[in-house]
């Protein structure tokens, strides 16, 4: 069991495009973005939460500064470790971005992986924005991200 730490959460929300979402499914990927991230961040760590529009879409960028990911393994990061990818698998990592990925495409989105070992890792969320900003109901996929982050907008938590 890992020891107790604490992890800044910063946060820039830009207003942002509806998406059409399953709101509970869209927050249990920001709930995983950010428990992996939170996890693995060293501690006094920081994580960002990045969301604005880009073109046609709606975005979620979630960053930790902790150890990065292999670069051998980084192909296969949002793949399930069953059958074939067994070999990939790595201590710590299941089946949570391989559900997150199916719930992100069945969107019509994307997450996409960056990595820079023992530096930093971005996973960064595209859907298809519904309206454009100033069009917007109240109902938006930042207020859905929100929900799934932490009460507090910035601040350090435990880990």
């Amino acid at each position: 069991m890992p020891l107790p730490r604490s992890v800044a959460i910063e946060q820039d929300l830009a207003e942002v495009s509806i998406a059409m979402i399953d709101c509970d499914r869209i927050k249990g990927v920001v709930t995983t973005l950010l428990d992996n991230a939170i996890r693995f961040s060293p501690a006094g760590g920081q994580v960002t939460v990045r969301a604005c529009n880009e073109g046609s879409h709606v975005v979620l960028a979630v960053t930790d500064r902790g150890k990065g990911i292999d670069p051998d393994f980084l192909p296969h990061v949002l793949n399930d470790f069953t059958g074939a990818d067994v070999e990939h698998h790595t201590e710590g990592q299941g089946l949570s971005l391989a559900i997150a990925n199916q719930i992100v495409l069945a969107h019509g989105g994307t997450i996409s992986v960056e990595s820079d070992k023992d530096k930093e890792t971005t996973f960064t969320v595209r859907l298809p924005a519904a309206r454009e900003v100033g069009q917007q109901s109240p109902t938006t996929c930042v207020a859905c991200a929100s929900d799934a982050a932490p009460s507090k907008p910035s601040g350090t938590y435990p880990g």
